[in-house]
């Protein structure tokens, strides 16, 4: 596994340059844009087969919310659609997937990483002070070295992105030195090798 972890960060590292986004914002470097989808992508992978089985307790729907549910759909049936055209590149499709699991019911871990991705969409669309201010406070929440990682990895893009690198740096170096054997840890290094380089 950690062979396997590592030829990822590998791959991650040298693909970090050259995987370029069609919808790059004037105002957010093309090496940022990259760097978060291949990081929110990896996460993603990690953190998948975790959730598939936890499922939510106890989550109750408001009445103004049945009008939005799909039949049968859960938030974590969301937050699987949702990363998963993340995944594909269909951001706008998974932006509304992401809200649909803030407002049919999600709440703990789901509704972090549906918040970490709502705001991963926001820096793509380039309100990078915004994605910033709602990372933080992700990132303070999370109680899981997973969801320090995924909430992170972005958080130091966002700064760097909005030229506070050493911010980003900063983080990077303190979750990696927190959890470092954690499986997430060396596309965490990887990222903060790209970002001293920048």
């Amino acid at each position: 596994m950690k062979r396997i972890a590592f030829i990822l960060s590998a791959i991650i590292f040298i693909g970090f340059n050259s995987i370029v986004s069609a919808a790059t914002p004037n105002n957010i470097p093309e090496w940022a844009v990259a760097a978060a989808a291949r990081c929110r992508k990896t996460s993603i992978q990690n953190l998948y087969s975790a959730m598939s089985t936890a499922g939510v307790r106890g989550a109750e729907v408001r009445a103004e919310e049945l009008y939005w549910m799909e039949a049968g759909k859960t938030p974590n049936d969301y937050l699987e659609s949702a990363e998963s055209a993340e995944t594909s590149g269909n951001y706008e499709e998974a932006e509304e997937y992401y809200k649909k699991v803030l407002l049919n019911g999600g709440s703990g871990k789901i509704a972090l990483r549906a918040g970490i991705g709502v705001s991963v969409m926001m820096m793509r669309r380039g309100q990078i002070e915004e994605a910033i201010r709602r990372l933080e406070t992700s990132y303070r929440r999370a109680d899981e070295a997973e969801l320090q990682f995924i909430s992170a990895m972005p958080l130091s893009i966002a700064y760097a992105s909005n030229n506070q690198k050493e911010e980003g740096i900063k983080i990077l170096e303190e979750v990696i030195r927190r959890y470092p054997n954690n499986s997430i840890s060396g596309t965490a290094d990887s990222l903060l090798t790209v970002l001293k380089s920048q």
